[in-house]
């Protein structure tokens, strides 16, 4: 358990972009736009 908390607190200071992201179908649009189903890249 305190591997895991550990891998999580590391994990909380990345920094996302666009190309971390896999995209696949729109889900619906809104105020905000069109949102899509997104993955994280492997």
């Amino acid at each position: 358990m305190a591997n895991s908390v550990r891998k999580m607190a590391l994990n909380e200071d990345r920094l996302f972009t666009i190309d971390d992201f896999e995209f696949g179908r729109p889900l619906g649009k809104g105020a905000f736009g069109i949102v899509y189903l997104a993955r994280l890249k492997k």
